[in-house]
């Protein structure tokens, strides 16, 4: 009667454990129990709705209070912004002190109200990890493709490794959507601490897609269609110093 008793619990518990098998994959836990990553935890503060009134500041005032309302290291590119004319040597380092324009009328996504103060200067953010850097729109481009990542994946669709990127990177990572299925062709990759853009084109490699770069996005598709818009592709325009009044 015990050993009946015994077989049908094995019984039992190995149904139970096939039935769970999908739900936990080869790590042992669900899928929802996944760490954001510091840029998702970056990118969701700053989706957050608020009122901002900044009139008449200058732009590292902002910046500085910005970081201690919002509790995300904001950083700005002295070094980007010495080349294009907005920050100069002081006695102190670097400073700037160009006055900004920022105010909402009614609560909107922070990303969108400082990138539109940043707009009047040629001037983007781009997020790193946890950093927020404000930035020339080429080196911000440059600094996120060049960031660190690792990949340890086997046999895993490509789509799927690829929106992973997307998301612990912030980057604009886009897949062609009139690939279809050729966006699920499997690939295997293991590499560590290489740079974003080379770690993309060897999966989309491994695919047999082409990753191509288009403004601050880096788009995937088939090889005959990225080579078209290479071609169309304009060259990335650098700004200049802006001139200020009463001289160069």
């Amino acid at each position: 009667m015990f050993a009946q008793v015994r077989v049908w619990f094995l019984a039992l518990l190995m149904v139970w454990a096939l039935s769970h098998a999908s739900v936990f994959g080869g790590s042992g836990e669900p899928p929802a129990a996944r760490e954001p990553s510091p840029a998702e935890k970056t990118r969701k503060i700053l989706d957050q709705s608020m009122n901002l009134d900044y009139t008449g500041r200058s732009l590292q005032e902002v910046v500085q209070h910005l970081k201690e309302k919002l509790r995300v290291n904001i950083v700005l590119d002295m070094g980007a912004l010495q080349q294009v004319g907005l920050a100069a040597e002081e006695n102190n380092g670097a400073g700037v002190s160009v006055a900004v324009s920022l105010k909402s009328e009614r609560p909107g996504k922070i990303r969108s109200a400082i990138q539109r103060m940043l707009n009047a200067y040629n001037l983007t953010y781009v997020i790193l990890d946890d950093t927020v850097l404000i930035t020339t729109e080429e080196s911000g481009l440059n600094r996120q493709l060049r960031q660190r990542v690792s990949v340890s994946v086997a046999n895993v669709p490509f789509s799927t490794v690829f929106r992973d990127l997307a998301r612990n990177t912030a980057l604009n990572l886009i897949i062609d959507p009139r690939l279809g299925r050729e966006a699920d062709a499997k690939v295997s990759l293991q590499l560590d601490d290489a740079a974003l853009e080379t770690t993309v084109r060897l999966l989309a490699e491994m695919a047999n897609l082409k990753s191509v770069r288009l403004g601050n996005v880096l788009f995937i598709t088939n090889e005959s269609r990225a080579e078209k818009l290479r071609r169309e592709e304009p060259p990335l325009v650098v700004p200049g110093p802006l001139l200020r009044e009463g001289g160069g």
